[in-house]
């Protein structure tokens, strides 16, 4: 393991994606980027008492890094139907890190909301994609896994169905 550790290396960093992690500029400068590939897998939601399932995981690597920046993106298509009038659903995404030798650090947290108004009780479906991107600093060379936990915030008249989940992350 890189020892790179100075006064500054606990310090929190602001992130930002789009300028941290420039491929053009790193394939350009010669600096390593690492692509981790993850799993995921169908959730559905029939109430507000449905538990949470764990849609999303992906191990990240970064031995080989020193002060690594981690973006993970996230993508899934969310599917609300319903045969009842006025449903409305809330799913809850939590990303969450458990790096070797810690616990689990939750990271930040992202709501997909949905509501369609109809006075007819007739089948509805709505299917959208939802996404997000999140730049984490690792204070430490070390192997970290990522997960994306679904749950529902609240579910009325409706079923939800989270799928064509894929995740991933890029180190550098």
């Amino acid at each position: 393991m890189k020892d790179c550790l100075d006064k500054d290396y606990n310090e929190k960093a602001s992130c930002d994606c789009k300028t941290d992690i420039d491929l053009t500029e790193a394939i350009a400068s010669s600096k390593t980027l690492l692509l981790f590939c993850g799993r995921g897998v169908d959730a559905q939601f029939t109430s507000d008492t449905s538990p949470a399932v764990n849609v999303g995981f992906v191990t990240v690597d970064t031995t080989d890094l020193c002060r690594a920046l981690v973006k993970i993106k996230f993508s899934s298509v969310v599917n609300l139907s319903s045969e009842l009038a006025n449903p409305v659903a809330q799913i809850v995404f939590t990303l969450s890190r458990t790096c070797e030798d810690s616990g689990t650090l939750l990271l930040n947290t992202w709501t997909y909301e949905a509501s369609l108004l109809t006075d007819n009780a007739v089948p509805l479906t709505f299917n959208t994609s939802f996404t997000f991107n999140f730049c984490d600093r690792l204070s430490c060379s070390r192997c970290c896994d990522y997960c994306v936990e679904a749950s529902v915030g609240s579910l009325t008249n409706a079923v939800v169905l989270v799928n064509d989940v894929n995740i991933q992350a890029i180190a550098q």
